[in-house]
């Protein structure tokens, strides 16, 4: 089931190259999500959809289990850190955990307007993607039911596409670098004494 959430910020931002995990190579992003916000409530209803879905009357039961066990990608939940610290910008948030494997290609990563009636691609270069600015995403939400072997039952959260809203503060300190305050020099300072 597709959702698209508005507004969020994106964290642990894997989107340009895929990482490797225990599952293989993998894109993957984290995104901090308001509680009783309408992506909170999108979220929790596509998982209630999958699941009933998926294992008809049984789905609310199961649902209650695997979100006891942590076996979902939407968690009502801060992220945190081994110590039991929320990650910078998940104070006081819930936790949607989304990827996509290397085999399904990147996700597609768009710019925020239009030119010539189509979203320009971002490319790792742009550096306009990165954790703690804001985004839209789309996912797509499916209930998982393999052998333990393979993973057991999950619901899990396919990234699909991720569109850039604005510039935020970096979740790894600091802003978004710029060439703001710098003046064109052209050619005047070509002969300037090498330090």
């Amino acid at each position: 089931m597709e959702v698209i959430l508005k507004n969020v910020r994106l964290a642990f931002a894997n989107v340009y190259k895929p990482k490797k995990s225990e599952n293989g190579e993998r894109y993957s992003a984290a995104f901090p999500i308001v509680p009783k916000s309408d992506n909170h409530k999108s979220l929790t209803a596509a998982m209630s959809k999958v699941a009933t879905d998926k294992w008809e009357k049984k789905g609310p039961a199961i649902l209650v289990k695997l979100i006891e066990g942590g076996d979902v990608a939407f968690k009502e939940r801060a992220a945190t850190d081994d110590a039991g610290e929320p990650f910078a910008g998940f104070e006081d948030m819930f936790t949607l955990n989304a990827g996509q494997d290397k085999k399904k290609g990147q996700p597609l990563l768009i710019g925020s307007n239009k030119i010539d009636g189509a979203f320009p691609i971002l490319v790792e270069d742009d550096g306009v993607l990165y954790s703690g600015c804001w985004v839209n995403v789309k996912i797509d939400v499916w209930a998982q039911d393999n052998t333990a072997e393979r993973g057991g039952k999950r619901i899990n959260a396919q990234l699909k596409t991720i569109q850039f809203v604005r510039d935020d503060e970096s979740f790894g300190g600091g802003t978004k670098p710029s060439a703001e305050g710098f003046e064109d020099l052209g050619t005047a300072g070509a002969d300037d004494d090498m330090v």
